[in-house]
């Protein structure tokens, strides 16, 4: 039989004297566009907790545009090859700023943050946390969600077929809808289809030991344009020579010059023989 112990406090629970919330001033901006948020801190009694600190910070996390029309649509510029992730907190992603300030005579504090995205590529939720403390030194928090949208329209991109054949021709249809999810009509697009290639090494570590080391080059075989029409649709085509897999990545910009980027795949059979991944595990990842 075994025993142990384990000390451990209770601390008094004190209900909060005040609340805090935070209120964007909208819920959806474009990238580069100033993200403004009123944090605002009263007693439950009515009165403002005034000259109170305040540190605030601003994470990001992927944003899926959620499109409901009929089909189905790739709308990011997904890459199949990208590496680790940057650090996450919780759900709500990676830190993009944070500060201090100090609520004004009547509770408040005036935000406003670059809705800047840095180094990520696609549409970003924002939250946007705000912890007030008193001078009894009792903090207080909150949290309020806005969206930052890549440009003033998606492109969604899909394959009529996902699987082809070499020598035959495939077809991806192109879709522009606004933030409403409305066709953008007119929309000038950039097309470029690339053989996604890969190329496998092996080579010996430190140890001794055989390893497979792995990289990807793209090669385009097709580069065109494409205006959508009315409901804001268009068609690119093309027909790949050899098997393998192919890339199809669309961009765009927008009134305020953003680019937009979407990307899908599609996968050529052949007889000749099709260099894949090769992974040290022994693994085929289907």
């Amino acid at each position: 039989e075994l025993s142990g112990d384990l000390g451990f406090q209770v601390a008094l629970y004190r209900k909060p004297e005040f609340q805090v919330n935070v209120t964007p001033a909208r819920d959806e901006v474009v990238q580069g566009a100033a993200i403004e948020a009123l944090v605002e801190a009263r007693f439950f009694f009515g009165g403002p907790v005034s000259n109170a600190a305040v540190e605030w910070t601003l994470l990001a996390n992927d944003y899926y545009f959620d499109y409901q029309g009929p089909g189905y649509f790739s709308f990011t510029d997904y890459d199949q090859t990208s590496g680790a992730p940057e650090p996450m907190y919780g759900n709500y992603g990676s830190v993009l700023a944070s500060g201090s300030a100090r609520t004004d005579a009547s509770g408040q504090l005036l935000l406003r943050v670059p809705a800047d995205f840095g180094t990520r590529s696609g549409s970003q939720r924002f939250t946007l946390e705000a912890t007030v403390t008193d001078v009894d030194q009792r903090p207080v928090s909150a949290r309020a969600e806005l969206v930052g949208h890549q440009g003033d329209y998606y492109i969604g991109l899909s394959p009529q077929e996902y699987l082809g054949s070499a020598g035959k021709p495939s077809a991806v249809d192109l879709l522009a809808v606004d933030w409403q999810q409305a066709g953008v009509a007119g929309q000038s697009l950039k097309i470029v289809v690339s053989e996604h290639e890969w190329l496998n090494v092996q080579e010996e570590d430190e140890f001794g030991n055989l390893i497979w080391n792995s990289s990807v080059r793209d090669t385009p075989i097709l580069e065109t344009t494409a205006t959508t029409d009315t409901s804001g649709k268009a068609v690119v085509r093309f027909t790949p020579q050899k098997g393998g897999t192919y890339k199809v990545l669309v961009s765009g910009r927008d009134r305020g010059g953003h680019e937009i980027r979407s990307s899908t795949y599609i996968w050529v059979s052949a007889d000749e023989f099709i260099s894949w991944r090769q992974d040290n595990s022994n693994r085929i990842n289907l």
